[in-house]
C-alpha cells in the first residue's frame, strides 16, 4: 500500500481534518478504504489499551486488511446488482403525472411501511404521503398495499389526468 505521507512531519503540515480527509479520499479506493479502516482500528486499538487489553500488530494488521478486501468485493457485488443501477427519476413527458411509490417490510416485527410522491411534468410536487402497515404479512403484502393510497389519491384529484406509476419492487 502506497501512503500519500512519507513522515509524521507531512501530517503535522496538513492544516486540517477537512484537508486531510481530502487527501484520503483522493487515493485509489482500496487504499483510502484501507486508510480508513487503519485509522478506524487505531482508535479502537486505543480504547482497548485504556481498558487494558491488547491485540497483536500482526493480528491487527491482518484484520484491517481482511476487512479492507470483504469491503471492497462488498461493494462490487453490489454495484453490479440489479438494485445498484438505479434509474434518476425523470420528469414525465406532456401533461402527465408521474406516481413514485415505495414499501419496506421488517419481517422480525412484521412491520412494513410505504411512501410516495406524485409529480406533475414539471417536477412540481403535487402530494406526497407515507404510513405505516403494522400487521404485514410479508413483503409482497406491503407491496401490494403500497399502491392503494397513491392510487386513491391520485384518483380524488385528478379524474382527467394521464399519470404513469413507477415502482422499484423486485417481488414476484
Amino acid at each position: 500500500m502506497f501512503l500519500f505521507v512519507t513522515s509524521l512531519h507531512e501530517v503535522r503540515e496538513v492544516g486540517s481534518a477537512k484537508e486531510m480527509l481530502k487527501e484520503i479520499w483522493g487515493l485509489e479506493q482500496k487504499e483510502s478504504l484501507t486508510v480508513v479502516l487503519l485509522l478506524w482500528h487505531w482508535w479502537l486499538e486505543r480504547n482497548r489499551i485504556r481498558e487494558g487489553e491488547r491485540r497483536d500488530l500482526a493480528g491487527l494488521i491482518y484484520i484491517i486488511r481482511a476487512q479492507a478486501v470483504e469491503f471492497l468485493n462488498l461493494a462490487t457485488k453490489l454495484n453490479s446488482s440489479p438494485n445498484g443501477n438505479r434509474k434518476k427519476w425523470s420528469r414525465p413527458a406532456g401533461d402527465v403525472l408521474r406516481i413514485n411509490s415505495d414499501g419496506a417490510f421488517n419481517p422480525a416485527t412484521r412491520k412494513g411501511g410505504w411512501d410516495f410522491v406524485i409529480r406533475d411534468s414539471q417536477g412540481t410536487v403535487i402530494h406526497a404521503g407515507a404510513g405505516a402497515i403494522p400487521n404485514a404479512l410479508n413483503a409482497l403484502h406491503v407491496e401490494v398495499l403500497k399502491t392503494s393510497p397513491s392510487a386513491e389519491f391520485h384518483t380524488a384529484i385528478s379524474k382527467d389526468a394521464t399519470s404513469s406509476q413507477e415502482n422499484d419492487s423486485t417481488v414476484s
